[in-house]
């Protein structure tokens, strides 16, 4: 039998498959991305928001130096290549919601690392109502991630590196040397799933916990708000009025949306920090590919030389998935080692 030969196969066109395919792309790699359209991606619901502060204690993410430089400069270079603005920069508004977080914020002011992400503390701003005080965070930026995920389909389209189809795990054969799929023959594959990996049999020996996450699209045209609102959720501009407001999370029904009535806890957030009138434009619903110890996975199969990860970037793709796929890219071919806390070595706990 006669079959198409790819030195790599992508399962997924996500953001963590898009810019994996991207990099082996421009280190000129024989690569084949398949996907089937699936409307719970969590890279088509996510509001793309990189926030240096996160958690109720405002804390800087993991390793937060290297994934903010590697993500800004991967962005600013899609930005080129494509003509587009997929990176905004843009300040965000940080609600106080308890005492404790207001004592909090005092100690990190004090701390000279977090002097550059802290600004002005205000009392108020515009129409919105909060109970204590607000403060300004700098030094964030948004993705528009569904305009990266689509113009690089068609990228990856025009380059004949794209299938559109609906993966079978059973008619994959792996062996050290070769790997098969259906009228195909690969030397790896890179499963980038998403939270589809729950379902991969060669996946079995991560730890997953994906979360359903809802967001809805708004208008509220006397709101006149410029930068991203964080107030438990988040309302991020989208310009004419228009806003996006997330985000949801739930562990089961993941198929099921939460019913659009006053109860929608969205809604009740929404109302709880401005009394302007909305409408809703849109309701969508993504899955978080969580993983355990809230950080990606990327590496090598423990058993299966030829096969390996990309995933668990959960809610935060935006920022990880540009320094998950350069380093495995990197490890592919220039044979570097994967930063141990994100590898899929800490799962392989049987050492073998």
């Amino acid at each position: 039998m006669s079959y198409q030969h790819y030195d790599y196969l992508i399962l997924g066109q996500g953001l963590a498959g898009s810019l994996l395919g991207w990099n082996l792309h421009h280190r000129q790699q024989n690569y084949l991305i398949m996907d089937f359209p699936d409307q719970n991606s969590a890279s088509e619901v996510s509001a793309g928001i990189v926030n240096p502060l996160i958690g109720r204690s405002f804390n800087l993410p993991w390793n937060f130096q290297e994934l903010d430089t590697t993500a800004r400069d991967c962005y600013t270079k899609l930005n080129l290549e494509q003509g587009l603005e997929f990176l905004q920069e843009q300040k965000i508004l940080r609600v106080l919601n308890t005492k404790k977080q207001a004592n909090i914020l005092k100690e990190k002011l004090t701390d000279p690392i977090y002097q550059n992400y802290i600004g002005e503390i205000v009392n108020s701003y515009k129409s919105l109502q909060f109970a204590d005080q607000a403060f300004w965070t700098n030094n964030c930026y948004w993705v528009d991630l569904a305009a990266i995920t689509k113009t690089l389909q068609n990228f990856f389209i025009k380059q004949n590196r794209f299938l559109a189809h609906k993966f079978d795990y059973q008619d994959l054969q792996i062996s050290p040397e070769i790997i098969r799929y259906q009228d195909f023959s690969f030397k790896k594959i890179i499963f980038a799933e998403g939270y589809r990996a729950i379902f991969n049999p060669f996946a079995d020996f991560l730890e997953f916990r994906p979360a359903k996450g809802e967001i809805l699209d708004v208008e509220i045209p006397n709101l006149k708000l410029e930068h991203i609102l964080n107030f438990g959720h988040f309302l991020l501009p989208l310009g004419e009025d228009r806003y996006r407001l997330g985000a949801t999370y739930g562990w089961s029904e993941w198929e099921e949306k939460i019913p659009l009535d006053k109860n929608h806890p969205l809604l009740l957030a929404l109302e709880g920090i401005t009394n302007l009138p909305y409408k809703i434009i849109q309701q969508k619903l993504g899955v978080r590919p969580i993983a355990s110890g809230q950080k990606p996975v990327v590496g090598q199969h423990p058993k299966h030389p030829t096969v390996y990860f990309l995933n668990g970037l959960g809610s935060k793709g935006a920022l990880m998935a540009p320094y998950c796929a350069k380093k495995l890219v990197e490890h592919l071919l220039d044979n570097k080692e994967i930063n141990p806390a994100i590898s899929t070595a800490r799962f392989n706990k049987a050492g073998n």
